[in-house]
């Protein structure tokens, strides 16, 4: 969504009301990157490896798998160009651990393709953020820091990765401004019971450093973080007060960048449930959301490839295949080596996926409280982890009230 241009406000109590109705308008990011209805999203397992091993990773269950060769994921890239997708996801693993990453990019931006991909930043010194920062078509990148202090990130992530991170963040900024890139800068922080309390320093910090957003993610239970549930998960109550403290510090922190001449620090929500938004939209005064219908892209606008090249109609089928091929019967599981990605979608198996994961009435209506839900086809949480958890216990009144 497109953030309009806004001049220094004055005037006392008038501009103070000024400021506040832009921001109704602005502060929230509810319909996000990759939304577009006329583009077509890939998202490709760029590389399993990664040069830490946090302990809420869930990616590392996916570890350890043989990685591309340069030529085949040039290949891959490709192929999904010439099948019309339009925007790549980079997924890991860290993306530059990988030598040929620019390689990739320049691919990318030759063919006119928008990307995006996260970082947990160890790996990138000045000439490479300079080098990131002149591609035209690096939509989003962001970093990834899991508290606002040394000892609460480390505690996640390892030792001496925080200000190393930090010093990255502050790198990126200043050469997004001296190259006039376009690229939003972003923070990614998942949120769990080691790093809650420090919700509202992250929106400060990521103010001061000058990102244009905070990506808030909940803990996934899978890879290491089943092996250190007890330390980090956070009941759906707990969660959901930690990012009502947040929502009122960024409502601050905003008043008093726009009353700058600031463009607002966002707040990007897309993976929570449409109840929560309203209860943040409550409790700031300052929120408002932009989605009047949603519909799971998943192997229609959307497509996910893993290291292997085995074609998903999205990344949420290849974590939950198991429980779809109880329900549905055995995935072909295509690949993208020995057949197209049009030659894919077109499998008897990738269709009864989709079609499933279309039919909101049959997903949801059997769940609690899903089924009596009147914001059912505004809800942005995938129909996956729904029928998974057996319903939406974060959306239950002793969760909300």
């Amino acid at each position: 969504m497109p953030i309009p241009s806004t001049g220094p406000l004055c005037g006392g109590l008038h501009s103070l009301k000024t400021t506040l109705s832009v921001l109704r308008t602005q502060e929230i990011r509810v319909s996000t990157f990759f939304r577009d209805g006329d583009t077509m999203l890939a998202k490709v397992e760029f590389t399993t490896r990664c040069n830490l091993d946090c302990i809420h990773c869930c990616a590392s269950i996916f570890r350890p798998a043989p990685d591309w060769k340069t030529d085949q994921l040039m290949n891959v890239f490709e192929q999904l160009i010439a099948e019309g997708y339009t925007q790549f996801e980079l997924k890991g693993g860290e993306p530059f651990i990988r030598s040929d990453i620019f390689d990739i990019m320049d691919l990318l931006e030759h063919n006119g393709a928008e990307f995006y991909l996260t970082s947990n930043s160890l790996l990138l010194n000045e000439d490479k953020i300079q080098k990131l920062l002149s591609y035209k078509n690096l939509s989003t990148f962001s970093i990834s820091l899991d508290g606002a202090t040394k000892e609460t990130h480390e505690s996640m992530r390892g030792a001496n990765t925080f200000e190393h991170t930090v010093e990255m963040i502050q790198l990126c900024t200043h050469y997004k401004k001296a190259l006039n890139s376009q690229t939003r800068l972003g923070l990614n922080f998942t949120i769990t019971r080691l790093n809650h309390h420090e919700i509202g320093e992250i929106f400060t910090l990521t103010d001061r450093l000058g990102l244009n957003s905070v990506f808030i993610l909940s803990l996934s239970l899978l890879g290491n973080a089943v092996k250190n549930k007890d330390k980090l998960f956070l009941s759906e109550k707990e969660e959901l007060l930690a990012l009502k403290k947040g929502a009122c510090v960024l409502r601050k922190i905003n008043i008093a960048r726009q009353v700058k001449g600031l463009h607002p620090l966002e707040f990007d929500m897309e993976l929570f449930p449409y109840t929560w938004k309203c209860r943040l939209m409550q409790w700031s005064r300052t929120f408002r959301s932009y989605i009047t219908e949603h519909k799971c892209g998943s192997g229609i606008g959307e497509i996910y490839v893993d290291i292997n090249g085995t074609i998903y109609p999205c990344e949420g089928v290849r974590v939950f295949l198991d429980m779809l091929e109880q329900k549905l019967g055995p995935y072909e599981r295509p690949t993208i080596h020995g057949c197209t990605i049009g030659e894919a979608k077109q499998t008897e198996s990738f269709r009864k996926i989709v079609n499933f994961l279309q039919d909101y009435e049959s997903i949801f209506k059997p769940l609690t409280p899903c089924g009596t839900c009147p914001h059912l086809g505004k809800c942005t949480v995938c129909p996956l982890f729904a029928i998974k958890d057996g319903g939406m216990k974060r959306c239950t009144p002793e969760v909300l009230t």
